[in-house]
C-alpha cells in the first residue's frame, strides 16, 4: 500500500539482512519428456518429505484434473550456500513419493545434480539446449526394477509363510510390460519362498522381499536393503525406487490384438475437451497430419496421425 500511494517504505536496502540461500523446485503433474505435457488422474501415493518446507495443496485420494494448472507443490530447501542448498533440496526430491500420475520429480533431481547446474554455468537456455539428457528415464531401483514389478504382481503376502511354494516347486508367470517410451518387456518371473528373480533375454534381475503392503515393498538386492513404493491400476504399474520411478504398462493377460503398438488408433495423451475433429470417415491422411485438436490445462494439444492411411 505504501508503495501504491507514492510513500517510502518503513524499511531500507541496508536493513535487509541475508542467511542464506533458498532454492524452490516446483512439482508438476507432467511429463518432461514428452514436450512437459500435463498429467491428469487420481494420486494413489503422495509421501511429502520431511526434510524440506513443503507448500501443497493435495492428499493422497485426490485428482489432478484438467481444469487447473498441474502443479501439485513447492518444495524449498535452505542451506548457508547455494551449494548447501541444491543438495538438500535434491536430498529433499528423492523422499518424494508422487504415484498415479506422470510428474517431473526425477527431471528436477536430474537437473540438480547435473554439474554445470551445481556450478552456477547454467543458462537460461540449458535445460532446451540439454532437455534429451536431462529426460532421459532411470529404471526405479536400477537392476532390480524389473523383479520389483514382478513382486508388484504377487497377490500372495511375503515373509515366513513361504511365499511362492507349492507341491510341485517354485511358482513363475509371465510379464509382459511396456514403458512409457514405447520399449515392450518380456521376461518370465519366478518366486520361490521370498525371493523373486525375473529373466528376459540374459538380463537377470532378482531381489529378496521382506514385506509388501498396498503401496510398499521392502527388500534386498545385492546384498542392500531397499525400499520400493507403486500403484498398480487395472492396465499401469507406478514403481519408485531409489530416487527414480516408472509407469509400467500391463499386458501380461491381455488380449494378442492389444499387446501390440496401436499404430491405428490416435489416442489423446491426456484427459480433455475435444475442441475440433479436423478429419472425417473415408478421408486420406499422411503421417503427422492433425487429426483433433484437445484442451486441456489452458493448453490446446492437436493429435497427430502415427502413419499414413484411410480414416475407419
Amino acid at each position: 500500500f505504501d508503495i501504491a500511494e507514492g510513500e517510502k517504505l518503513p524499511i531500507a536496502q541496508e536493513d535487509v539482512t541475508l542467511d542464506g540461500w533458498a532454492i524452490e523446485a516446483r512439482l508438476y503433474a507432467e511429463d518432461p519428456s514428452a514436450g512437459f505435457l500435463p498429467h491428469s488422474g487420481k494420486i494413489a501415493v503422495w509421501r511429502a518429505p520431511t526434510s524440506a518446507r513443503v507448500d501443497s495443496g493435495i492428499e493422497q485420494g485426490d485428482s489432478v484434473t484438467t481444469f487447473y494448472d498441474p502443479m501439485v507443490a513447492k518444495i524449498i530447501a535452505h542451506g548457508r550456500t547455494r551449494d548447501e542448498a541444491r543438495a538438500k533440496l535434491a536430498a529433499s526430491l528423492k523422499e518424494t513419493i508422487l504415484l498415479g500420475v506422470g510428474n517431473n520429480r526425477d527431471f528436477l533431481i536430474e537437473l540438480l545434480e547435473d554439474e554445470s547446474f551445481a556450478k552456477g554455468e547454467a543458462a537460461t537456455d540449458y535445460i532446451e539446449a540439454n532437455l534429451d539428457r536431462l529426460t532421459t528415464r532411470k529404471p526405479p531401483g536400477g537392476d532390480a526394477a524389473l523383479a520389483l514389478v514382478a513382486a508388484t504382481m504377487v497377490e500372495r503376502p511375503f515373509g515366513d509363510l513361504l511365499t511362492g511354494w507349492n507341491s510341485r516347486g517354485a511358482s513363475t508367470f509371465p510379464v509382459h510390460v511396456a514403458l512409457s517410451n514405447g520399449e515392450i518387456i518380456k521376461a518370465d518371473a519366478l518366486v520361490s519362498r521370498n525371493g523373486v528373480e525375473t529373466q528376459c533375454g540374459d538380463k537377470l534381475s532378482a531381489v529378496t522381499v521382506t514385506s509388501k503392503t498396498d503401496d510398499e515393498i521392502r527388500y534386498f538386492a545385492d546384498g542392500r536393503a531397499g525400499q520400493a513404493f507403486f500403484a498398480r491400476n487395472i492396465r499401469t504399474i507406478d514403481l519408485d525406487a531409489a530416487g527414480a520411478a516408472e509407469r509400467y504398462f500391463d499386458f501380461t493377460l491381455a488380449p494378442a490384438e492389444d499387446s501390440g503398438a496401436g499404430a491405428d488408433i490416435v489416442k489423446a495423451p491426456m484427459a480433455g475437451a475435444v475442441t475440433s475433429v479436423a478429419v472425417k470417415p473415408g478421408d486420406s491422411v499422411s503421417k503427422g497430419r492433425t487429426v483433433a485438436t484437445i484442451e486441456a490445462m489452458k493448453m490446446e494439444h492437436q493429435l497427430k496421425a502415427p502413419r499414413d492411411g484411410i480414416v475407419a
